[in-house]
């Protein structure tokens, strides 16, 4: 599967060397999508 992982800085208050990542797919699940619209466009055009 594709993976895209997004790291940025947040501030937390009353905290030190805290760590936080979120990781964000729809930009993966966009891509899959258009592939498997692709490949459906060239299978029924008879490409593949």
């Amino acid at each position: 599967s594709i993976k895209q992982i997004n790291k940025q800085e947040t501030v937390i208050r009353n905290s030190r060397n805290v760590t936080v990542t979120t990781t964000d797919t729809d930009i993966a699940v966009n891509v899959q999508i258009l592939l498997q619209i692709l490949l459906a466009l060239l299978v029924k055009l008879n490409i593949l």
